[in-house]
């Protein structure tokens, strides 16, 4: 029995002259096509992402009168293939009724063709056919008419260019493929993937189904990982991870302290996870760029790098096993693979240590919101491998090191004191204009500036501190100034007859961004701006609980749900405020809604039991120092 089921929609035609059946002369002969049945557009593409657009449309015109009434019979299938048909919906009958069209969108169509049995992106040719049945008092042979379509389906399950991924495990699928340099990916039935992290060595994203391949052309495991809402990639030799060849070719990989795969999941604000750790089975792939070179580029605090404060790098040319390290010069037993001329022994950020991890030879080089990379060329072999590495400007630039950014402030020039960072100590006045040469306006605006320290609600930038010697220090790569208070060539400290400066070391606050958990190399400086007054604020961002844990929005410097923090008489560990009572390093809360001194855990600035803070509010805390032993009354206010 034909397994197709025709649909019929009468609709009553009125015959423009009164035809008399018994005129036909043979009412069995075949009839010739007047409707002329066609297809808009007759070659189709299907695509998931526009699943719910319309992909094709059949029309037709009327029917030969030769009868009362006519019933149209519309049909879709496979050419060739006669049990194979269309089933209509009820309002697709109606629709026919009165337009003589019929439209199925991409995702319909799609549906019906791999009911057919028709393999997933391949193309086919579909037969559209339909008949007139005349109704009346004798049988007349029907009037028919046909077009055929050329289709492609799309694949309906998670892919990339139509090639299906494999599922790992509840959360992670992969796919192995073989690419070329900017090759574009298209990822297909995946749009809730639009805005996930990409791994900037390996993609550039074009828009939200499409990315672009930026490594040298070869064979590549792409993984997307719906947990932590990311794609990564690594170098494949047939189905096994790549290892580095002695030509200089297949893969180079490192894992250790400070690195993480792909980003920092922040559970909590005291809390990071997602290291990869001192293990070479979860050692991460650098992205090979040509000639031997290869390419491994994280931000500091997110993504690739956790923090500066204890990184540790170990790059290997063999993942997954402990014998592919690469070595100092001056190994002497045999190994795989050695550094040689290596610019780490004479670069001023960072250096080669004894177990042959990489490290910064200070942290302050690092800078939170830094973006570091880092270049391994083995074009001369396993055992000559050179190591570089750059800050990356916020579009991308590698930052040459010494480099002049001809920008200045108040006509003192930044020089480069960092990956990223460039600085600068001079004497700033209060309520003066600061001239920042070599940034524009427009651009400064896009820029993260501190409020306490720097008024742009005017036409130009005025300083609001209080007079005196500043180092101010621009990061290119996160597009934000950090300044901090001096004492001559020092960084200024809190004196025992309350002037100087404070510093504020702790979790769930941060600028630009919230810290995950205590940086006391990022100590920040609050600003003076009174004898013996202090300041700092923060704006309450809601956490956003994503893949990467807790993040908050930009601009947004403080959880509204758990801060964390002490006020220091230095920048760093050392004297801070540390008790309620007594004549000494003595901390005052006023009364508040928000906040209180934890007696308990030295003096450390928490929210009150059950308090929050307003998502979108400012909240200033002002210290106000006593002329002796170091004792201070903090005020808690809310300012917009």
């Amino acid at each position: 029995m034909k397994k197709f089921i025709q649909f019929t929609i009468v609709a009553l035609l009125l015959a423009a002259c009164n035809y008399e059946n018994s005129y036909i002369a043979d009412p069995l002969a075949p009839v010739d096509d007047q409707m002329g049945l066609t297809a808009d557009p007759s070659t189709i593409v299907l695509a998931a992402l526009t699943g719910d657009d319309i992909a094709v449309t059949f029309s037709w015109g009327e029917a030969a009168p030769r009868g009362d009434s006519v019933i149209y019979h519309f049909r879709l299938g496979v050419e060739g293939k006669e049990d194979i048909a269309f089933v209509p919906t009820t309002e697709q009958n109606e629709l026919i009724q009165t337009t003589r069209t019929i439209s199925f969108t991409h995702r319909q169509l799609n549906i019906l063709m791999e009911s057919w049995g028709i393999e997933p992106s391949s193309e086919s040719q579909l037969k559209a056919e339909v008949s007139a049945e005349m109704v009346a008092d004798v049988q007349l042979m029907p009037e028919v008419s046909a077009t055929l379509v050329q289709a492609t389906g799309f694949i309906t399950g998670k892919n990339i260019n139509g090639i299906p991924l494999q599922k790992i495990d509840d959360n992670t699928w992969r796919v192995d493929l073989t690419l070329t340099k900017d090759q574009l990916l298209t990822i297909g039935v995946m749009d809730e993937t639009s805005d996930w992290w990409v791994n900037p060595d390996f993609f550039k994203r074009l828009d939200g189904a499409t990315l672009q391949f930026l490594p040298i052309a070869g064979r590549y495991r792409i993984v997307a990982d719906y947990a932590n809402k990311y794609f990564n990639a690594w170098v494949m030799d047939g189905n096994d991870k790549a290892t580095l060849k002695e030509d200089g070719s297949g893969a180079i990989w490192v894992y250790g302290e400070g690195i993480c795969k792909p980003l920092l999941k922040r559970n909590n604000v005291n809390d990071i996870d997602g290291r990869v750790g001192w293990d070479p089975w979860n050692a991460v792939c650098l992205a090979p760029i040509g000639n031997g070179r290869y390419q491994l580029t994280g931000t500091l605090g997110e993504r690739l790098f956790n923090d500066g404060t204890n990184m540790g790098l170990k790059f290997t040319a063999m993942p997954d096993s402990w014998d592919g390290d690469i070595r100092r010069p001056e190994f002497t037993e045999d190994c795989y693979a050695k550094y040689t001329g290596s610019s780490a022994y004479v670069h001023p950020y960072i250096k080669v240590d004894g177990g042959d991890n990489i490290h910064p030879n200070a942290v302050e080089y690092m800078g939170q919101g830094s973006t570091i990379r880092f270049i391994l060329d083995a074009s001369g072999g396993p055992k000559n491998i050179v190591l570089d590495a750059f800050g990356v400007d916020a579009n991308g630039n590698e930052i040459p090191l010494s480099s002049d950014i001809g920008v200045s402030i108040n006509s003192t020039p930044m020089t480069q004191s960092g990956f990223s960072t460039y600085k600068v100590e001079l004497n700033l006045t209060q309520n003066e204009m600061l001239n920042i040469a070599g940034i524009d306006m427009s651009e400064l605006m896009t820029w993260w500036i501190d409020p306490d320290f720097i008024d742009l609600s005017q036409d130009y930038p005025t300083f609001k501190a209080a007079s005196t010697k500043y180092r101010v220090t621009a990061n290119l790569s996160a597009k934000y100034f950090k300044i901090e208070q001096m004492s001559g060539n020092n960084l200024a400290t809190m004196a025992t007859n309350g002037t100087g400066a404070l510093w504020l070391i702790g979790s769930g606050v941060g600028k630009p961004f919230v810290f995950p958990k205590w940086y006391a190399e990022e100590a920040l400086c609050l600003a003076q701006t009174g004898t013996r007054v202090y300041r700092i604020s923060f704006k309450a961002g809601e956490p956003l609980k994503t893949g990467e844990g807790i993040i908050l929005k930009s601009g947004e410097t403080m959880n509204t749900d758990a801060i964390n923090f002490r006020v220091h008489f230095q920048r760093g560990w050392g004297d801070s405020f540390n008790a309620t009572t007594g004549t000494t390093n003595r901390i005052t809360v006023t009364a508040n809604d928000w906040v209180e001194a934890k007696t308990g855990e030295d003096c450390n600035i928490q929210l009150k039991a059950g308090a929050t803070f307003t998502p979108g509010k400012t909240y200033a805390f002002t210290f106000t120092m006593q002329s002796s032993n170091r004792r201070g009354t903090l005020v808690v206010t809310e300012e917009n």
